[in-house]
């Protein structure tokens, strides 16, 4: 459980085969089929026109940043920027504000570039008073521009109402 500028969010990972959102079908389907035999395709092959219009506004691409180990916003979609109102391109995770949503996001990127592996992560935020709930799923995928390692990863966060029966 993280708290954070009056939310209180449980974070839970679900099995990235049961993402059944048509948005995470869609990027899952694009990543699967532009990785070929390497574990992760690359940034420029993961191509975000082959992707529907409405998905597009809700990816987000981070660099990953090795020594340290933190990841820098390249690709931030518009719909972060309308529903979040805040512009993350270009900063780390480990400046956003506050430090708790910091640590969420860097638990969830840590745990892609652990694995290699596509991972999903359901979201149950509410207020304090659990007067407002706000559900989402994030599909994470790791991207390689060399085959070897995860030096990318990208994530399309879904508000669908699919979504909604992964955060109780």
């Amino acid at each position: 459980m993280f708290s954070a500028d009056g939310y209180r969010s449980e974070l839970r990972e679900i099995p990235v085969d049961q993402t059944d959102t048509v948005g995470c079908q869609a990027c899952l389907n694009l990543w699967q089929t532009v990785r070929g035999e390497v574990f992760a395709p690359s940034w420029p092959a993961f191509d975000l026109l082959q992707l529907p219009s409405d998905v597009v506004p809700f990816i987000s691409v981070v660099d990953v940043q090795f020594e340290p180990l933190d990841f820098k916003y390249r690709y931030w979609g518009t719909g972060h920027v309308q529903l979040k109102n805040e512009e993350r391109t270009g900063i780390l995770v480990s400046e956003i504000m506050p430090e708790e949503r910091a640590e969420l996001n860097y638990v969830e990127y840590s745990m892609v570039f652990e694995t290699r592996q596509p991972k999903a992560f359901a979201h149950n935020r509410r207020t304090k008073d659990n007067s407002f709930p706000l559900a989402h799923l994030n599909l994470r995928l790791p991207l390689s521009d060399d085959g070897q390692r995860d030096d990318k990863i990208v994530t399309y966060s879904s508000h669908e109402v699919e979504a909604l029966k992964w955060v109780g």
